[in-house]
């Protein structure tokens, strides 16, 4: 009797082990062994450009937020690859904003950089325009600014470089 149950279970159906976000990780997040853990996928759910547990990507930056069990992919992972992504002539920075523009931006988005004026305090300049973000760290315990990662052309990009040391600098958001 028990040779012919055994005859008609089902044969186990093929799984790749995958690198998922161990716990809900913000962007901005430093990758730790202690952030991912491993789960098995049917391979036409695993998405292009995962991590295998062999490669999980470890020391690595998260570029946006990843909920819990989320499998991790290089297109959500800041590190080497990203300057590769850029068009020519064009550069990564970072500027440090009130923490309320970190929370109202995404990547992706296209933002000015705007930064206050010497002439007072009710004027301001745009110091760069069509600046896309790329990076916002969303660390609800850390200080009041955080460091957005902004793509941008490499004059603009000095442009902003050399109004942060004079001002602070704010971002616009324009809807489509």
């Amino acid at each position: 009797m028990l040779s012919g149950l055994a005859a008609v279970q089902p044969h186990p159906l093929p799984v790749e082990q995958v690198t998922v976000a161990g716990r809900d990780l913000p962007s901005g997040t430093r990758i730790s062994h202690a952030d991912v853990t491993t789960v098995a996928l049917p391979p036409a759910a695993v998405p292009d450009g995962s991590y295998s547990p062999g490669d999980a990507p470890i020391g690595r930056l998260v570029a946006a937020p990843v909920r819990r069990g989320e499998p991790l992919t290089d297109a959500g992972i800041v590190g080497p690859g990203l300057a590769a992504e850029l068009a020519a002539g064009e550069v990564l920075t970072s500027i440090e904003v009130p923490v309320a523009t970190a929370w109202l931006v995404r990547p992706g988005d296209v933002v000015e950089v705007v930064a206050g004026n010497p002439r007072g305090a009710d004027a301001a300049d745009v110091v760069a325009t069509s600046a896309t973000v790329v990076a916002t760290p969303r660390d609800a315990d850390g200080p009041d600014d955080r460091a957005v990662v902004l793509a941008l052309d490499g004059a603009a990009a000095l442009h902003v470089a050399q109004a942060a040391l004079g001002s602070p600098l704010a971002l616009l958001v324009r809807g489509p």
